[in-house]
C-alpha cells in the first residue's frame, strides 16, 4: 500500500508540472502573437533574436545542474551512514546522523589515550 500511495504521489506531481508546462506554453503563444501585432517587424526580429538568446542561456544553466545537484546534496546528506535512506522510515536511516541536526554526520570521538 505504500508504494502504490507514493505511485500515486508521483503521478500527481507530474501531472501538474506537465499541466504547468502546456499552460505556460500558451500563453508565450499568445503573448508572442500579439506582441508580434503591435510592434514593427524590424522590433520584431530583436524580439525573437532576444527570446532565442534567452532561452539557450536557459537551456544552458539548467543542463545537468538540477540533476547533479540532488544527486550530490543527497550523497552528502547520507555520507557516514552506512544504512540506506529509507523514505517510509525516516528515523532508521538517520542512526549515525548527529543529534540536532539530521544532515550533519557525527563525528568520531578518541578517547585521550588513543593513537593515531
Amino acid at each position: 500500500m505504500g508504494e502504490n500511495s507514493s505511485a500515486i504521489y508521483v503521478a500527481r506531481g507530474a501531472s501538474y508540472l506537465f499541466i504547468q508546462n502546456m499552460a505556460s506554453t500558451i500563453i508565450l503563444i499568445i503573448a508572442f502573437a500579439l506582441i508580434a501585432r503591435l510592434i514593427s517587424q524590424a522590433e520584431m526580429g530583436i524580439f525573437a533574436t532576444l527570446t532565442l538568446i534567452v532561452g539557450i542561456c536557459q537551456l544552458i544553466a539548467n543542463l545537468g545542474l538540477p540533476c547533479a545537484a540532488t544527486k550530490f546534496i543527497s550523497e552528502y546528506a547520507n555520507r557516514g551512514s552506512n544504512v540506506p535512506y529509507d523514505a517510509s522510515n525516516p528515523t532508521r536511516s538517520q542512526k549515525n546522523r548527529h543529534p540536532t541536526h539530521p544532515t550533519i554526520p557525527r563525528k568520531a570521538t578518541r578517547t585521550p589515550n588513543e593513537t593515531h
